[in-house]
């Protein structure tokens, strides 16, 4: 379980009873059992649904294209104001 930690002025970690881990302003320290099911999480090729999949996908082939394109459309433009 997860534990809300605030430092004080002179840098000791006091630990703080918070409702939720998202209101807690100073550490987060979590247990190797909490990383290790928050990577089993990461991990699990069910975490995502198959329409996230399909979406990381594509963003993942088209952005190089869609960088090259940018890229190239800015040489063109360059290069024909540079011309003399």
């Amino acid at each position: 379980m997860a534990i809300c930690a605030l430092p004080d002025s002179s840098g000791v970690l006091h630990l703080v009873d918070v409702p939720t881990l998202a209101e807690c302003t100073g550490y987060v320290l979590v247990t190797p059992d909490d990383k290790i099911a928050f990577l089993e999480r990461i991990f699990d090729p069910a975490f995502l649904s198959p329409a996230d999949y399909e979406m990381l996908f594509s963003l993942g082939l088209s952005t190089p294209v869609l960088a090259y394109l940018v890229s190239w459309a800015f040489q063109t433009v360059i290069s024909f104001i540079s011309k003399d």
